[in-house]
């Protein structure tokens, strides 16, 4: 239940927390840098982890979860297993994240524009990981009905953030090769490029929203099954 209940509330967090970071508009924890020393890089550093801190910490939740999840049966290994890949995901997120902050400040460095990508890459692909394992998890729960739905959510999910992979990549690539195609294509191209940020983070309300839903059933069913033996 904690490791369900981590995973609920870190992931809208993260999600907002990251989005806004990479906006240039991530909240900070603490109103300056954080004094870890007086060199350049220890200033650097610091700074970054201030405006990181709240999409760090949620993500880390997160994590914190999903390692709660190992708990629960641990003789069955593909439950392990795609727990361990979930939290592989996450780790990589959280790795990554710094590089939302550096390239809201050097938008220009394609080395930062190379980290964002890979941290929307992680994001997807935690996405895919957790959807993965709820289905898992419904599995081992005496309730049909929970695997009837994780099933179908779980491949609407899939179907939508591969959907958005595809979306981030051809955003990436088109505009190298714009001159290439026709010119009428040109002005739609751009719209769509000037608008990614907010079209992937409207993008990805929905199967954030559906992953939600089937936390929140894989909840209430333990709750009812377990707890309240019903």
């Amino acid at each position: 239940m904690r490791g369900l209940s981590a995973v609920f509330w870190g992931l809208p967090l993260a999600i907002l927390a990251a989005a806004k970071t990479t906006l240039g508009e991530g909240p900070r924890i603490f109103p300056g840098a954080l004094p870890l020393g007086s060199g350049p890089w220890a200033r650097m550093g610091s700074d970054t982890l201030s405006a990181c801190l709240a999409a760090l910490l949620a993500a880390g939740l997160v994590c914190y979860g999903l390692r709660q999840l190992v708990r629960f049966q641990a003789q069955e290994q593909i439950w392990i297993a795609a727990v361990n890949r979930a939290s592989l995901a996450a780790v990589a997120v959280i790795g990554l994240l710094p590089f939302a902050y550096w390239w809201s400040r050097f938008p220009g460095q394609p080395i930062f524009e190379r980290g964002v990508a890979l941290l929307f890459a992680a994001g997807i692909g935690l996405g895919l990981a957790l959807n993965h394992l709820l289905v898992r998890l419904a599995a081992m729960l005496p309730d049909e009905i929970l695997r009837q739905d994780s099933r179908l959510l779980s491949s609407i999910n899939q179907s939508l953030l591969l959907g958005l992979l595809t979306f981030a990549a051809l955003d990436w690539w088109l505009p190298m090769w714009l001159a290439r195609l026709p010119e009428s294509w040109g002005p739609v191209i751009l719209t769509l490029h000037e608008l990614r940020f907010s079209l992937l983070l409207l993008g990805a309300l929905i199967p954030l929203a559906l992953t939600m839903t089937l936390l929140w059933k894989a909840k209430e069913t333990i709750v009812n099954g377990v707890f309240r033996g019903s």
